[in-house]
This record gives C-alpha cells, structure tokens and sequence, in this order.
C-alpha cells in the first residue's frame, strides 16, 4: 500500500492504531484536544493587505495552469495576470515607513481569520473525519479542536494606544466578519438546495423554523419569490441571511475602525454570532438522510474566533489537553 505522506492526518493515525491505540481511548483524547494558535500584535509583522492579495493571484494563477482544459487564449490571460502580480509586488514596499496603527494590525490578522482560515478549516475537519473512518472504521462527530486567538486590540501590556476602547472595537469588528462569512454561506447554500417539497419529505422541525423566521421577518419573507416558495431549504436559508444582515448592518460602521482612544457607541445591541448555528446544524441533520446528503463542511463551520488577548509578546501557539 501506498505510505501516507509524513505527519500528516492519515500518517498520525495509521500510527496511533499500529501501536494498539483503540478507537475508543482515541476518540477520548481527541475530545480533550484544545489546540489554539495564537496572532500576535507586534507592528513589525503587519504586511500590506495589497501584497497579500497579490500572492493570492500569483498563486491561482499558478494553479489554473494545472488545468489542461484551458485554452491557449485563457493561459496567456493567467500568464499576463502573474506578471503584473509579480511586477506589482516587487515594486510595492513591504511595510509602510509609517508605524501600523491597531487599525492596521487588525486588517492584517482579519485578512488570514477572515479568508483562508475561514476556507480551510472545514476542510480539515472533512479531513480528519475521513482519516478516522477510514483507518479506525468509524463515523464521528468531532469536537472543536482547533481555534485562533489574537492579541490585536487587546495588546495592553505592548501597546500604549491599546485600551478599554479598542478592545471593544476589535470585539465588534470581529463579530461583524463572523456574520459577513456567515452570510456568504447562507447565501451559496441557499442557491444549491433547490430541493422542492413534492420531490422529498421535510421534518417538522425545518417547517417550524421557516414559520417561525416568516412571522419574525415579514418583510423578508415577503421577499421571497413565489416559484421559490415550495423549496423550504432555500427558503429558511434566505431568512437566515436576512437575520444575519439585519447584525451585520447594525456592526457595519464599526468594521475596519479600529482607532486608538477613540469613543465606541456602547447603545448597539451586541447579538451573538453562535446562535445561527442552532438553524444551521437543524437543516444539517433533516440532510443527513441519504437522499439529501451535502458535503459535511458545506454549511460551514465557525473558525473559532477568540477575543483579542491582554497580553505582550510575539506570535504564540500552543496546545493543551483539557481537564478530563
């Protein structure tokens, strides 16, 4: 058999289960498992958002070129977007001569939280939870094992700009690219499961909620288009997105301001982003059924936002095993 590619998932656990771990003591672990990488707040490490996009194009553009279905006229147009990428890039200054402000530090760390950690996390959980059924024979519900904790905004210690204020506005602007991202889902799933009540059946506890979204939100319900009516995933999916607007619009204003010393209006009613996930793990489990199965990241899955930290220091991470 081919060898599993070193360190990764699939070699961790081949390994754990040729030394006698069982799949019970395994999951046990796992369920204490809490591993937190933490991003620091020190302004050297602040990059142009511009730069990092810019590798993020050289890097598509790179990918694209696998593609042996692309014609030559769309090669030359991925050749010429790399090389003004590339021209681009080497001729833009790394950092700004002008010291970050916690603005900056917060653009910066919100670029990875909000892009492609967002993206691949779940693919790591369809990941590990593949491995496990593929090595140990076993379907499991994984708990949150991995989640990201930032100093920016919170860097009291470090950071004399850094107070009460920030800290507020950091919580606040983090809040409000949770729900963004959380809207976007909502918004791509919505536009997939077209499924239609008189092709399958619908559990009572999906009725309920679109009732109950549809009494809550008037208008938005009113909004829906009458052929898209007999489609109750799309539906509670769409009132979903017009709940997570109605947050995300209230927070818009503070998105991107994270100034130093500056007064925050405390009136905004603050919300949790973690309750939409009671609706969202409701149409998971009225999918699971074989003939509405979706891809296990497909409704996404909260990267774990942590508030900003108020300690000094460099870039951490860490791993701890909870209390049993």
């Amino acid at each position: 058999s081919t060898r599993s590619q070193p360190e990764s998932l699939a070699d961790v656990l081949e390994t754990l289960k040729a030394r006698g771990v069982e799949a019970e003591e395994l999951l046990a672990w796992i369920a204490r498992l809490d591993v937190e990488p933490v991003f620091t707040a020190h302004p050297t490490e602040a990059v142009r958002r511009s730069l990092l996009e810019k590798e993020q194009a050289i890097v598509k553009a790179l990918v694209d070129r696998f593609d042996p279905a692309r014609t030559p006229q769309e090669r030359a147009i991925d050749h010429e977007r790399l090389r003004m990428a590339l021209t681009s890039g080497w001729q833009t200054a790394e950092a700004s001569s002008v010291r970050p402000s916690v603005q900056d530090e917060f653009e910066h760390i919100g670029f990875y939280l909000a892009d492609p950690l967002y993206r691949v996390l779940p693919v790591f959980y369809e990941s590990f939870q593949h491995e496990l059924a593929r090595v140990y024979g076993i379907e499991a519900e994984l708990p949150r094992v991995l989640r990201f904790g930032s100093w920016v905004g919170g860097d009291m210690d470090g950071n004399p700009n850094v107070g009460a204020d920030t800290i507020d506005a950091t919580l606040r602007a983090q809040r409000a690219m949770v729900l963004e991202r959380y809207r976007a889902g909502c918004a791509w799933l919505a536009r997939r499961l077209s499924q239609t009540e008189d092709r399958i059946g619908v559990s009572a506890a999906i009725r309920e909620r679109v009732a109950a979204y549809r009494q809550r939100l008037p208008k938005a319900a009113a909004r829906i288009r009458p052929r898209h009516a007999n489609m109750p995933y799309r539906c509670l999916l769409t009132l979903m997105h017009a709940r997570q607007r109605g947050r995300w619009c209230r927070g818009l204003c503070l998105r991107g301001r994270v100034r130093s010393r500056r007064r925050v209006d405390r009136r905004q009613p603050r919300g949790e982003p973690g309750r939409q996930r009671r609706p969202v793990r409701g149409a998971s489990d009225a999918m699971a059924r074989p003939h509405l199965r979706i891809p296990p990241g497909a409704a996404g899955r909260a990267p774990g936002f942590a508030g900003p930290r108020r300690r000094a220091g460099r870039a951490a991470g860490r791993s701890r095993l909870g209390r049993a």
